[in-house]
Order: C-alpha cells, then sequence, then structure tokens
C-alpha cells in the first residue's frame, strides 16, 4: 500500500508540474534585446521621456521590444501583470522583463533582465537613468517585491500603436480663489 501511495503521489506531481516555458523570441532575438539595452546605459531618466535625451522605464522597455517584437504595444509597468502576452515566470531569463509593483507610496517600475545568473536589469531608474543594476537579495531592488514576466505569445495584430505621452510634471501651484465680496 505504501508503494501505491508513493507511486500515485510521484504520478500527481509529475502531471501538476508546470511544463518549461518557451519564449516566442528565439534565443538570438532575446541577445539582441540585451545588446540594445545595454546601448542605451547612460541616458537620462525624464519622466514620461521617450528618446535618448531622456526616458522613463515604460518608455525604456516599449523601446526595445518593439524594435525585437512587430506589433508591440507600449505598456505601463502594471499593465504587464494582466497582459495575455506575459506570463510570470519562477526563474529569470535574459530578456525577460522584472516588474516592481508599487511599494511604500511608489510607482510601478519595469526593466529587462539582462543576467539571469548574477541576477542583474536595466532599466530607467530616478536616480541613475538608464543602468543596469542587480535584483540579489542585498541589493535595493532584491528588497523590494518583484515579478518576472515572460514573453509567451507575439501579438496577433503586427498594427504598431504609438506610445501614449503623459503630461509633463508641472510643480505644484499654489490654489487661488477668487475673492468673494
Amino acid at each position: 500500500m505504501k508503494i501505491l501511495t508513493t507511486v500515485l503521489a510521484l504520478l500527481a506531481a509529475l502531471f501538476t508540474s508546470a511544463p518549461a516555458l518557451a519564449n516566442a523570441l528565439p534565443e538570438g532575438r532575446l541577445k539582441e534585446i540585451v545588446a540594445e539595452a545595454k546601448s542605451w546605459q547612460g541616458t537620462p531618466y525624464r519622466y514620461s521621456g521617450d528618446s535618448r535625451n531622456g526616458i522613463d522605464c515604460s518608455h525604456f522597455v516599449y523601446s526595445i521590444y518593439s524594435k525585437a517584437v512587430p506589433g508591440f504595444d507600449y505598456r505601463m509597468a502594471r499593465e504587464y501583470f494582466s497582459d495575455k502576452n506575459f506570463t510570470e515566470a519562477t526563474s529569470p531569463a535574459a530578456g525577460d522583463l522584472i516588474v516592481f509593483p508599487g511599494y511604500r507610496g511608489s510607482s510601478d517600475h519595469v526593466g529587462i533582465v539582462t543576467d539571469p545568473q548574477a541576477l542583474k536589469f536595466i532599466g530607467a531608474q530616478t536616480s541613475t537613468g538608464v543602468a543596469e543594476t542587480s535584483f540579489a537579495a542585498k541589493s535595493y531592488w532584491g528588497k523590494r517585491p518583484y515579478r518576472i514576466m515572460h514573453l509567451k505569445n507575439l501579438p496577433k495584430n503586427p498594427e504598431v500603436k504609438p506610445p501614449i505621452s503623459l503630461p509633463d510634471r508641472q510643480p505644484e501651484q499654489e490654489l487661488v480663489l477668487p475673492n468673494k465680496r
């Protein structure tokens, strides 16, 4: 009876375990994504920026991925969690996205995994601009919750949509009420 229970447990584990994820892009294309991302190092951070003169994290990922994936649409960082073309991966691979949900009042953040063994990613950070950094446990980013998102499907309709343009942040202005006379 004990052997039968063990065999049944092994069969159940075999059939319920998740299969290895196949990337929708060939390995060569993923290397191109990482190389292109690294070529942006040193670009300054700019809220809603979308060029090498200044860029934010979502536009950075869009700029890199839209070159490699025809029809890749612009998404804000939090939208990757519900995007049907992406799935959460249990371990990172080069070219995967790393998404940090908002933390202690901060905005969501997204970057591209560059070295899964060394736990490194590249992204447009407010403090450094586009830079490669660590998400290892004791690093700044490693202390924050994150999810690895893996491209599992290529977009079905390669109609290219331009990214949305966010308004520049304006300094807080004093509210002036009309005089009541």
